[in-house]
């Protein structure tokens, strides 16, 4: 068992060195050897080629008296060759796209409430709905139940949202 656990770690070493010598620059190759050279070295010596690999490229680190925090461990071993820049990763994190969407979904909004204003005759829902809640207010209860019932079945008198829905079910 042990000896599977050792070849399994000289295997698991000699491929990320070699993956890593691969994906190294050739003017970022440590020790002043060739790149064909250390890909060589790697897979044919190999305990050997993939610690010098690894105790020359990171040889500063391994001499430096500072002490490292586990974020320069984790930019040294798994740095990728990406440019790294502060972008969000999906839109809905973005700022901008979410101030761009929010504009958006006001100025809709706007533009229904207007739409809304001009059908209904320069009234605003909300003047309109506090003027009937003043007036269902002085009416007696049998009168405010009479007054709901007038509305026909499936039509409320909720505002349109920003699809231009009036909460009813859609069927899709």
């Amino acid at each position: 068992m042990i000896r599977i656990l050792l070849v399994l770690i000289v295997l698991a070493l000699t491929i990320y060195t070699f993956i890593d010598t691969v994906r190294t620059p050739a003017q970022e190759v440590p020790a002043r050897i060739p790149k064909i050279a250390w890909i060589l070295l790697v897979l044919l010596v190999p305990v050997i080629g993939p610690l010098l690999w690894l105790y020359f490229k990171y040889r500063s680190v391994i001499m430096s008296d500072a002490p490292l925090s586990t974020g320069d461990l984790s930019n040294l071993f798994f740095s990728s060759k990406e440019p790294t820049h502060a972008s969000p990763v999906a839109p809905d994190d973005d700022p901008e796209f979410l101030a761009r969407l929010d504009a958006q979904n006001r100025r809709r909004a706007y533009e229904q409430r207007k739409a809304h204003e001009e059908h209904t005759g320069g009234h605003s829902s909300s003047q309109s709905q506090s003027s009937q809640s003043q007036s269902s207010q002085n009416q007696s209860p049998k009168k405010k139940h009479e007054r709901s019932s007038e509305q026909p079945h499936g039509q409320d008198s909720q505002e349109p949202d920003l699809d231009g829905h009036r909460g009813e079910d859609s069927t899709e």
